[in-house]
């Protein structure tokens, strides 16, 4: 959602941006890469698990 990018966009984590005055921009290659980086197969896929626990601790 908006917000979420918003929040990730300040704490880190999220999607490549750009900034165009006020305006914020992400390139459609740079939300694929994000989000193929984030894909699992499984809850139980140790790199899963890893990936979950860092982001609670980020928040």
């Amino acid at each position: 959602s908006p917000r979420t990018l918003e929040k990730q966009r300040v704490l880190g984590g999220g999607p490549k941006f750009r900034k165009f005055g006020r305006r914020v921009m992400y390139a459609v290659a740079d939300l694929d890469a994000w989000a193929a980086e984030r894909s699992f197969e499984s809850t139980s896929d140790p790199e899963y698990a890893e990936q979950h626990s860092a982001d609670s601790r980020a928040r």
